[in-house]
């Protein structure tokens, strides 16, 4: 069998010695002489043949991302989104190329630094006249960045909005059960928030669940509260609910109940067709659909 490349380098380097310039190796940049980041293309994908939409991913820490970005599209950004660390006191984020852990007296103005640095260049690339910055942060930090936030967009509108990240909540050790997040959006220039009242949430042909309405334990099936289960008339058209039926026996057979031209009804069933029971007594809703109507 023939050498290995590995063999023919130690080969070639125990026959003969030859000399290169260190510059030929090692990019050096002067004091003071700026140094540039730069798109390598690694692989491209076609559009389609009906348009003219193109997008660039950029794989990059993210402020180096940024840092690039700045020379590219300054002022001309009109959404940027952050999930920064969130400073769990976990081994999640570095500074000055160190890991910072929960033992560190100076983790929050760490934090802080390494925050600024990254918000600096995200106002850079901000429309001034229209544009909005999105970021996300838990009760660890929301009230540092909080305050970054109001000192460096001072002449923005900032609003902290929660964020319902788990209907159970995420359980802690002697600690209260965390059930949300927070998110800064700060708006920045003559923007607008449209309504969204009149929306169509549901499109027709689109599977609809209804999580949020439907009990979803194994104890709350749908013989354990017989007055929890009932219809919810859906207009096939619209959208939108028409009337609530009334409340059946558990042995009655749902496909059974009253029908109404141009609806379906719906039930609190799960996707394996478990038959559950809605959140709230028939009663409840009824209230609920008049006050709306």
């Amino acid at each position: 069998m023939g050498e290995s490349f590995h063999d023919a380098v130690i080969n070639c380097v125990l026959c003969a010695e030859a000399e290169f310039a260190l510059d030929d190796f090692v990019t050096v940049a002067e004091f003071g002489e700026p140094i540039y980041p730069y798109l390598k293309p690694i692989d491209t994908v076609c559009n389609a043949p009906d348009s003219d939409f193109w997008h660039t991913l950029i794989e990059a820490d993210n402020y180096h991302a940024l840092q690039l970005l700045e020379y590219l599209y300054a002022g001309k950004v009109d959404c940027i989104y952050i999930d920064p660390p969130y400073n769990t006191g976990a081994w999640d984020w570095k500074y000055n190329n160190d890991y910072v852990d929960g033992s560190d007296a100076y983790r929050h103005s760490k934090w802080l630094s390494f925050m600024e640095k990254r918000l600096k260049l995200a106002k850079k690339l901000l429309n001034p006249k229209d544009s909005v910055l999105i970021v996300t942060i838990d009760e660890k930090e929301y009230l540092h960045l909080g305050c970054l936030l109001e000192e460096m967009f001072s002449e923005a509108n900032i609003q902290m909005v929660s964020s319902n990240i788990s209907r159970k909540g995420a359980s802690r050790m002697n600690s209260f059960t965390r059930v949300n997040e927070f998110i800064f959006f700060i708006m920045i220039g003559d923007y607008v928030l449209e309504p969204l009242d009149d929306a169509d949430y549901a499109k027709k042909g689109e599977t609809i669940h209804w999580q949020s309405f439907r009990r979803s334990s194994a104890a709350n099936i749908r013989t354990s509260r017989p007055f929890q289960f009932y219809p919810i008339y859906v207009d096939i058209e619209s959208h939108k609910i028409v009337k609530v039926g009334d409340a059946i026996p558990h042995e009655m057979d749902r496909f059974a109940v009253e029908q109404i031209d141009g609806c379906v009804a719906v039930f609190p069933v799960r996707d394996d067709g478990t038959e559950m029971m809605w959140g709230e007594l028939l009663k409840n809703v009824v209230i609920e659909l008049r006050k709306a109507m």
